[in-house]
């Protein structure tokens, strides 16, 4: 299967309902993953980032204290962690 951005083109930031409707129901695992990294690790800060929309979309970006630690970008049905 092939990973494809389900934001790409879309000029807004994602609502939590878009976000939800897209990854179905691996939302759930994407919820869980933000809330371990959040109390294990204290990232806490959010930041949608569109980056090139129409080609790239929008991802996620959890960071602390100011510095990118992981991107999450949502695909149809699943989505793609990078951890820096």
């Amino acid at each position: 299967m092939e990973y494809c951005n389900a934001f790409i083109g879309k000029a807004d930031m994602p609502t939590r309902a878009e976000v939800a409707e897209v990854l179905g129901p691996k939302v759930k695992l994407w919820d869980e993953l933000i809330e371990w990294m959040n109390e294990k690790a204290g990232v806490s800060e959010q930041e949608w980032k569109g980056v090139v929309v129409k080609k790239y979309g929008w991802s996620l970006r959890l960071k602390k204290k100011g510095r990118n630690i992981i991107y999450l970008s949502p695909g149809k049905d699943c989505f793609m962690t990078s951890f820096v």
